[in-house]
């Protein structure tokens, strides 16, 4: 699995080979899944879902900023799924419903869009078989 939560990692250069390495995985995974097979979930996995929910879940809107490099191309805005961000009066302005998808960081082009000052300089992640457009328009269906 690629670690793509820029909140928490700075996603890997070799993203490419990671997600070569995950399909493989991923076909046991759906084998499983189609024979209805309960596997457990190991300890460490456990503790680890436990310390992302929580970080995730402990993330104000009112942190995240947008930088200089904004182009106002509004992206953020179109792919957001809850409809959190707005321009009022020239500035981005982040709602208090956000989901923590993280989209409109990791979608933005210009990497304007920022948690606090902990992403700026972290690569982001797009799933390479989904462009921002397609994302847009299943969050208008």
């Amino acid at each position: 699995m690629a670690a793509n939560c820029v909140l928490v990692y700075n996603m890997s250069k070799n993203i490419t080979k990671i997600l070569k390495r995950s399909e493989k995985g991923l076909e046991q995974i759906i084998v499983d899944i189609m024979g209805r097979k309960n596997n457990k979930v190991k300890k460490s996995s456990k503790v680890f879902i436990g310390l992302y929910q929580k970080t995730i879940s402990d993330i104000p809107s009112k942190d995240y900023n947008v930088n200089d490099n904004c182009k106002s191309c509004g992206i953020c805005i179109k792919i957001c799924p809850v409809k959190n961000i707005e321009i009022v009066n020239g500035k981005h302005l982040f709602k208090n419903n956000c989901e923590q998808c993280l989209s409109c960081i990791q979608y933005c082009p210009q990497k304007a869009i920022n948690y606090k000052n902990k992403t700026q300089k972290r690569r982001r992640y797009n799933n390479p078989e989904i462009d921002h457009n397609e994302m847009i328009k299943y969050n208008n269906m």
